[in-house]
């Protein structure tokens, strides 16, 4: 279930703002999705496990930039942890900029591979979290 459907409202708390595969899915109605899901499949796993290092750092950033944890730090902007939570939200942004451009550097791995290892940047994904993101992101992350 996605972290930003709210059961009890039935709605979407980023409908607004959501990404384009949100646009597409019925999140409402996953059977559909469920069903794709269900079957086995090819995932990024089966390709790159092998190369261990690269691996554990997919799976790194996958820890360290889960929306989940964003979500966890968003909802504390309205609170009196706010420049706590920006600070954490910021350092994430730039974990996944910084890992993205060291691998390409010096790991020598193909910039066109970046989406495909760590998916899209978080500079473009956070935007769901808009409104309450946007002075942070205008100010701080889009500039740098």
């Amino acid at each position: 279930m996605c972290i930003f459907f709210d059961e009890k409202e039935k709605s979407c708390g980023i409908y607004e703002n959501r990404p384009v595969e949100c646009r597409v899915l019925k999140c409402w109605d996953t059977e559909e999705i469920e069903r794709i899901y269900s079957k086995n499949r090819l995932v990024r796993r089966d390709l790159i496990s092998e190369i261990k290092w690269l691996w554990d750092l997919i799976e790194d950033h996958q820890t360290v930039c889960s929306y989940e944890k964003i979500k966890g730090f968003v909802d504390k902007l309205d609170s009196d942890e706010k420049d706590k939570a920006h600070e954490a939200i910021l350092n994430i942004i730039h974990y996944d900029k910084h890992i993205r451009s060291l691998l390409v550097e010096k790991g020598r791995v193909d910039a066109d591979m970046m989406d495909f290892l760590f998916g899209r940047p978080l500079t473009e994904t956070v935007k769901m979290f808009e409104p309450k993101l946007s002075d942070l992101l205008r100010r701080n992350v889009l500039r740098s």
